[in-house]
C-alpha cells in the first residue's frame, strides 16, 4: 500500500504548517517559488506533489523516472510562467504580500528595516551584504482566472506597500530593498469594487512598488461609479508619493523592456488627501502614480481630485489622466474622466502640473543595490524626452485660475515644471488628439496645444467616422463591439460605463482594449470601461427599452402613460425638438415643448395597445440632428386574484366559491375607472380532475365568481383560469393561476345534552350563530357568515336525535334529543348542511354535527 509524508517544503525548521517561510538564498539567485511537498511511496517508488495552500491551481506533480505523468497533470512547479499560481478571490490577491513573520499581509516595506526578506513572493536586497551583488530576484507568475469582488474588503494593503523613511535625501536618492518584481496576468477578468485606503504610504494603488514587474490585462472597476483609492498624510509628514488605482510607483532598471498592457481602470476617485510633501513631490494618475516604464493599450476613466493641504513652492504635484509621471514612451492609450482641485488648492504654494495623459516627468531617485532609477533632478533640464504616440484624451482639466500660480497645463501630457534641453515642457508626440470640449479655458493656456503631432478633436471627429477615429484605427484602435459573429446586435454589451444614462449605448470613439469572448468572431471583442463624453440627447436609462402594461401604468383620466426627462450634453440647448412613434397605434409619444426652452425635456409615451413599436426623439441645432430612438414594448397583463392570496377550501365540499378581482402584473387591484373598460367575453378553467369534481368562473352581479367542488386528496393545489376580454377596441386572452390549499376536514363542537334524574326528553335549539369557530388541523379558526341550509339524520341514530326546522329562513333547527335506557353517556350525530365564510371561499358542505348525551 502506498505511504504518504508530508513538508512544509521551502520553509525553515520550524513547523510551520501551511504558513510556509523563506527559503535561505544565497547572493544573486533566483529562487524557486514556495511550496509544500507530498510525498507517495510504494515500494521502492516515489513521487512528489509541490502546493501552495494560498493560491488556486497551485500543484504539480514530481514524477522522476518511477511514474509518469499524464497529459494534463501539471509538472512544472507552481508560481513558474508554465504553470502560475491561481487568483480567485481578493483574499488570494493580497496573499502576494505575505509576510511570513508577522503571518500577515498588512506589513508595509520600510527602507530603514530589514524587513524586506520575511516576504514571501517580493523580490528584495539582503540588507546585510552591502558590496555585492546581493538582489533576491522573486520572478514569479500569478494568472488571474476569476471576476474579483473587493465590495467586503474592509482594509487592503498594497502589494510592496513602500515607505520611505529618508524623504530628505535628494540626488543620492533612497533606498529601496523590496519590490514586487513579477508577473500578474489579470487575464481580463476584472477587480470590482476594492476601495484602496493608505496612510503615510509613499506608493499607493493596487501595487504599491512594482519593479522590472509584468503587469497585464488587468481591470479594475467600481460598477456604480463608487469605488476610492484615497492617499493621506497628516500636516507635517513630509514624503513624497505615488498614487494610481493600478501601481502606486511603476520602475524599471535600465535595459529592461517590461511595459505595462491592457490595462484599465473605471469608476473610481483618485483622492490625494495628503498634508504632507518633501523633495520628489507627489505623483497621481487614474491607472499609474508614477513611472519610468512604458505603457500599451492602457486606458484609465477616473476622476482625480487634488485635495493636498502641503504648501510648499519647492513641491510639485503632477496629475495625469492615465499617469501623473513618467519618463518612458506611452503608447496607444486613451483616457477620461476629469482632474480637479479642490477650491483651497490654489491658494497653496505647491504647484500643480496636470495633462490629460499624464502631467510631468519627474520621479524621486530610488537607489537598488546601487542601480539609480530616475536620475533626473528635480528642477532641473531633463535629459530623456519619451514619446507619446496613439493617444487621445477626453479628460476635463481644471482652468488655470483653479491652480496655485507657476502652474502648467497640458491636453496631452507633457514635462510639468522640467524643461528639456531645448526649455520646451513638451514631450514628443504622434497622433495624439484631446476632445475640444474637455478644454476649461484658452487653448493657449495648454502648453502643447499646437505642437506637432497634437490636434484638437470635435466630438464628430473623434466619433465613428471622424477623421481622428479613422487615424487611429490605422493605429491598431478599434471600434468597440456591437455585434455577434453572426451579425445580432448587442449594443452596450461591451461598453461597461458607470452612468445610467450610458447603459445599452455603445462607446462612440475608437478602443484599445481586448477580452476574450465567444460571442464574436476570433473570440477577442473590443471593450471600454467607464463613462464617455457624450455630444447629443441623453435620458436616464440611456438606451434601455421602455417596458410598459396598459394596466400596470394606467393612471386615472390619462390612460397608460410613462414621462421622463430629456436632458442635453455638450449642446447649448437653443434648437428645436420632435418626437414620433413608428407605430402610434401601439404607443404615441409627445414632448412638452418642441421650441429651445434650455437643455432639457420631458418625453410621455402613453400606450395604446400590446406590441412594439420605436419612439424617435431628435433635436436640431445649428443645423446639425442629433437622435435618440428607443424601443417600447407594451403588455397587456391582467391577472385574476384573490383577496386572500392562497383560496382555503376542504375535501368533499359540494361547493365553494371565491370572489376574485382584477390586478395588474404588481399584483394591485385595478381602480373602478380602468375596470368598467374592460368586457370579458369568456371565461374557462383548467384543474387535475383527480382533486376537484368540478370548476367554473362566472360574472354574477358584477363580480367574478370562482365556484369549485373538490374530492377527497387534500394539499396544496393550483387552478388556471382563463380569460378573453376586449380593452380599447382590442382583444386579448390571457390567463392566471389561482393557489389554493385543500384540508382534510374539520370538526364542529359538540352540543351537550345533560339529562337529570328521570328526564327522558330534551329540546335545543341550534342555528349558525352557535358555530363560532371549527377545528381546522388541530387549531381552533374563526369562521363567519355561518348559516345552516339542510340536514338530515344519520343511521344509528334515529331513536335518540329528531330534528326539525324551527325557522327555516334563519337556518334555525329544533332539535330533541332522547338518551336511550341505561346509557348513562354517548355522542350521537346529526348532519347538517353549513354555508360559512373562511380563507377566501364562502363553503357549503355537509358535516356530522357530533351531540353529547349524558345523563345522572
Amino acid at each position: 500500500m502506498p505511504s504518504i509524508a508530508s513538508t512544509p517544503g521551502g520553509t525553515t525548521e520550524e513547523d510551520q504548517g501551511l504558513y510556509l517561510s523563506e527559503i535561505t538564498a544565497g547572493t544573486n539567485s533566483t529562487q524557486q517559488p514556495p511550496s509544500g511537498t507530498w510525498t507517495v511511496s510504494s515500494g521502492e517508488k516515489s513521487l512528489i506533489v509541490w502546493l501552495n495552500p494560498f493560491f488556486a491551481d497551485s500543484m504539480s506533480v514530481e514524477t522522476g523516472n518511477d511514474w509518469a505523468a499524464g497529459a494534463d497533470v501539471p509538472t512544472a512547479r507552481p508560481g513558474t510562467k508554465d504553470n502560475p499560481y491561481g487568483v480567485r478571490s481578493i483574499h488570494q490577491l493580497q496573499f502576494i504580500n505575505w509576510n511570513h513573520k508577522n503571518q500577515n499581509t498588512s506589513t508595509v516595506l520600510y527602507n530603514t528595516s530589514s524587513n524586506q526578506q520575511d516576504f514571501m513572493y517580493l523580490s528584495y536586497v539582503a540588507q546585510t551584504l552591502w558590496g555585492g551583488s546581493n538582489e533576491v530576484d522573486r520572478t514569479y507568475y500569478w494568472l488571474q482566472t476569476h471576476d474579483l469582488d473587493g465590495s467586503d474588503v474592509e482594509e487592503y494593503t498594497p502589494i510592496a506597500a513602500f515607505r520611505d523613511e529618508t524623504p530628505w535625501t535628494m540626488e543620492t536618492g533612497a533606498m529601496a530593498y523590496g519590490w514586487f518584481g513579477g508577473s500578474y496576468n489579470g487575464n481580463d477578468y476584472t477587480i470590482q469594487n476594492l476601495n484602496i485606503y493608505t496612510e503615510k504610504i509613499n506608493t499607493t494603488g493596487l501595487f504599491g512598488f512594482t519593479l522590472d514587474a509584468e503587469l497585464q490585462n488587468i481591470i479594475l472597476y467600481a460598477p456604480e461609479g463608487d469605488g476610492l483609492i484615497r492617499s493621506y498624510s497628516p500636516e507635517g509628514d513630509n514624503n513624497w508619493y505615488a498614487v494610481g488605482a493600478l501601481v502606486g510607483l511603476a520602475a524599471n532598471t535600465a535595459g529592461s523592456d517590461r511595459v505595462i498592457s491592457n490595462c484599465a481602470v473605471a469608476g473610481y476617485v483618485i483622492l490625494d488627501d495628503n498634508g504632507g510633501c518633501a523633495y520628489g513631490g507627489g505623483g497621481v494618475g487614474g491607472l499609474v502614480g508614477i513611472c519610468n516604464m512604458a505603457l500599451e493599450n492602457c486606458t484609465a476613466v477616473t476622476d482625480i481630485r487634488l485635495n493636498f493641504t502641503h504648501s510648499d513652492s519647492a513641491r510639485n504635484v503632477r496629475a495625469g489622466g492615465l499617469v501623473g509621471s513618467c519618463q518612458r514612451g506611452i503608447t496607444n492609450c486613451y483616457a477620461g474622466g476629469s482632474i480637479q482641485a479642490d477650491l483651497s488648492v490654489k491658494q497653496r504654494n505647491s504647484r500643480v502640473h496636470a495633462g490629460g495623459i499624464v502631467g510631468g516627468y519627474f520621479m524621486k531617485t530610488l537607489q537598488i543595490n546601487r542601480v539609480i532609477i530616475g536620475a533626473d533632478t528635480e528642477g532641473s533640464t531633463g535629459r530623456t524626452n519619451p514619446t507619446i504616440q496613439n493617444c487621445y484624451s477626453y479628460v476635463r482639466l481644471p482652468r488655470q485660475t483653479d491652480l496655485p500660480a507657476n502652474s502648467h497645463l497640458f491636453a496631452i501630457g507633457g514635462r510639468g515644471e522640467i524643461a528639456y534641453m531645448n526649455g520646451s515642457y513638451r514631450f514628443n508626440y504622434k497622433n495624439c488628439y484631446y476632445l475640444e470640449s474637455c478644454l476649461t479655458g484658452a487653448p493657449g493656456n495648454y502648453l502643447d496645444v499646437g505642437a506637432p503631432g497634437v490636434s484638437e478633436a470635435s466630438f464628430a471627429e473623434l466619433s465613428v467616422g471622424g477623421s481622428a477615429y479613422e487615424a487611429l484605427l490605422a493605429a491598431r484602435f478599434a471600434p468597440v463591439t456591437t455585434t455577434t459573429s453572426t451579425g445580432d446586435p448587442i449594443d452596450g454589451r461591451y461598453s461597461f460605463g458607470t452612468d445610467r444614462s450610458l447603459l445599452g449605448t455603445n462607446y462612440p470613439f475608437p478602443t484599445i482594449l481586448t477580452q476574450s469572448s465567444d460571442l464574436v468572431e476570433g473570440g477577442q471583442a473590443h471593450v471600454h470601461y467607464g463613462d464617455w463624453a457624450v455630444q447629443g440627447i441623453l435620458r436616464e436609462n440611456g438606451a434601455l427599452p421602455v417596458q410598459m402594461d396598459l394596466f400596470a401604468d394606467y393612471q386615472a383620466g390619462a390612460g397608460a402613460v410613462r414621462s421622463e426627462e430629456l436632458t442635453l450634453s455638450n449642446l447649448s440647448g437653443s434648437g428645436s425638438w420632435s418626437a414620433a412613434s413608428a407605430d402610434p397605434a401601439v404607443a404615441t409619444a409627445s414632448l412638452a415643448h418642441t421650441q429651445a426652452q434650455g437643455g432639457t425635456n420631458t418625453l410621455t409615451i402613453k400606450a395604446q395597445a400590446a406590441g412594439s413599436t420605436q419612439v424617435t426623439i431628435t433635436y436640431t441645432e445649428s443645423g446639425q440632428t442629433y437622435t435618440l430612438t428607443i424601443d417600447v414594448n407594451v403588455t397587456a397583463d391582467l391577472r385574476l386574484s384573490a383577496d386572500s392570496g392562497v383560496l382555503e377550501m376542504f375535501v368533499q365540499e359540494e361547493s365553494a366559491q371565491a370572489a376574485l378581482h382584477w390586478t395588474n402584473a404588481e399584483g394591485k387591484a385595478l381602480p373602478e375607472t380602468l375596470t368598467d373598460g374592460i368586457a370579458v367575453s369568456e371565461f374557462s378553467a383548467s384543474y387535475d380532475m383527480g382533486r376537484f369534481a368540478s370548476a367554473s368562473v362566472a360574472e354574477e352581479d358584477g363580480s367574478i365568481v370562482l365556484t369549485a367542488s373538490t374530492l377527497s386528496e387534500d394539499g396544496p393545489a393550483q387552478m388556471t383560469v382563463t380569460y378573453t376580454f376586449t380593452y380599447l377596441g382590442q382583444t386579448y386572452t390571457a390567463s392566471s393561476v389561482l393557489s389554493l390549499d385543500v384540508h382534510p376536514g374539520f370538526a364542529l363542537t359538540p352540543v351537550e345534552a345533560a339529562f337529570a334524574g328521570s328526564q327522558s326528553q330534551q329540546t335545543i335549539f341550534y342555528d349558525g350563530a352557535q358555530i363560532g369557530s371549527i377545528q381546522v388541523g388541530g387549531q381552533q379558526v374563526t369562521v363567519t357568515d355561518v348559516t345552516i341550509t339542510g340536514f338530515e339524520d344519520v343511521e344509528g341514530f334515529r331513536e335518540q336525535i329528531f330534528a326539525q326546522w324551527a325557522d327555516e329562513a334563519h337556518g334555525q333547527l329544533e332539535i330533541e334529543v332522547s338518551p336511550p335506557d341505561g346509557v348513562t353517556e354517548m355522542t350521537a350525530y346529526l348532519r347538517v348542511q353549513l354555508r360559512f365564510t373562511y380563507g377566501g371561499c364562502t363553503h357549503t358542505l355537509w358535516q356530522n354535527l357530533p351531540i353529547h348525551i349524558t345523563t345522572n
